[in-house]
């Protein structure tokens, strides 16, 4: 990317990094908080810490989407998808006889667990009304800095350690991109896009309080839900972000980033205004709905159909 006179232009940084490093931070609030299912009827319990056998500090977050199948973002290797927990404590493992599906050219995959978890699974949407609710994100990882000030506009990512356990907090999409496009590796991933923005028209995120959340790395693969017409819905994946302050979280105003379109030879630009927060993205779940929901067996497949209803919210692209 190259730089402009006139506007601050931002690399993309892959939210998964091969490093040990961070996961949900929150603006007004240290690691300790939000550890729990808040009881609003948040999907909390959907989302799982996927590793690879050896190590679980590599890896990712994904969301049980039922009977067993997980979604996750494409570029997590398979190699790190070996082992999901959703408490820190119980385990499952991938079943190696169901190759991980992606989903087109979106940086989403589905694979399969050899045992279905006890727990809910997220119901996908399939509507236009993103940018008129709050969010909660859900992920893993080792957080802000320890013993770094709350309230601050820059928050430090943790260098590294054991994951912490599972934790959320709240933001809302402010812009929708289509056929936003980044490279991980040699790989290029072009899908449409939900993104967030850290912070507030006043510069500090009042908006959401203490709670107001960035992803980070091993978020990889975490899920945006929000609660639309009374039901909990899963919105977005987390995909990548894009750091005013390489290594931090920046807070500041809540004025959605210019990203442009892109595609496998021009990838996309994100630009921030001085003052802007950092922009997370996320692969917009309602436009892969009906692809998402044919890999999954019954009985999901039809609740999903009954609770999206597709009549009457269908997204037309």
């Amino acid at each position: 990317m190259k730089n402009k006179s006139n506007s601050l232009l931002l690399a993309l940084a892959c939210v998964l990094s091969f490093s040990k490093a961070d996961a949900v931070v929150l603006f007004g609030a240290d690691n300790t908080a939000n550890l729990t299912n808040p009881g609003s009827g948040l999907p909390f319990d959907t989302v799982g810490r996927v590793s690879s056998l050896a190590n679980i500090e590599d890896g990712g977050s994904g969301v049980h989407l039922g009977n067993g199948f997980m979604i996750t973002a494409a570029h997590i290797p398979d190699s790190e998808l070996n082992s999901v927990t959703f408490d820190s404590s119980t385990f499952f493992m991938r079943d190696l006889s169901y190759i991980p599906v992606q989903i087109g050219t979106a940086d989403l995959k589905i694979f399969k667990l050899t045992t279905t978890p006890t727990i809910g699974s997220a119901t996908l949407y399939n509507g236009s009304a993103e940018l008129l609710n709050n969010a909660s994100l859900v992920g893993f990882g080792s957080g802000r800095m320890t013993g770094t000030p709350v309230n601050t506009l820059v928050v430090p990512f943790a260098p590294g350690g054991s994951p912490l356990p599972k934790r959320w907090g709240t933001n809302q999409p402010r812009s929708e991109v289509q056929d936003f496009s980044y490279n991980s590796g040699a790989t290029n991933y072009t899908f449409d896009a939900l993104v967030t923005t850290l912070g507030s028209s006043s510069g500090i995120p009042s908006g959401n309080g203490d709670f107001e959340a960035a992803a980070g790395t091993r978020d990889s693969g975490s899920g945006l839900f929000q609660e639309i017409g009374g039901i909990w819905y899963l919105t977005g994946i987390t995909s990548v972000i894009a750091q005013r302050n390489a290594g931090n979280a920046t807070f500041g105003n809540d004025v959605p980033a210019v990203i442009s379109s892109g595609s496998p030879s021009s990838p996309s630009t994100i630009r921030l205004s001085p003052g802007g927060g950092d922009p997370n993205v996320f692969v917009q779940v309602s436009t892969y709905q009906s692809q998402i929901a044919t890999l999954i067996p019954e009985p999901s497949v039809a609740l999903l159909s009954l609770l999206a209803l597709p009549f009457a919210l269908r997204r037309r692209r």
